[in-house]
């Protein structure tokens, strides 16, 4: 799941967890994290949790 997201860099997605459902831009894979920006937030998704990855 972590190559799908890491060839959308800079781009806007949406990412499935098991219990959420995020939109934003990724801006970096490191390890088994996700950093997405969400308005004015950025935030850290364990990349293990993701269940499905959808651009738009």
């Amino acid at each position: 799941m972590l190559s799908k997201v890491d060839k959308h860099i800079g781009t806007m997605l949406f990412l499935y967890t098991e219990s959420h459902v995020y939109y934003g831009k990724v801006e970096m894979v490191q390890g088994r994290e996700i950093y997405i920006t969400i308005g004015d937030q950025v935030l850290i998704i364990d990349g293990r949790t993701l269940v499905h990855v959808c651009s738009t």
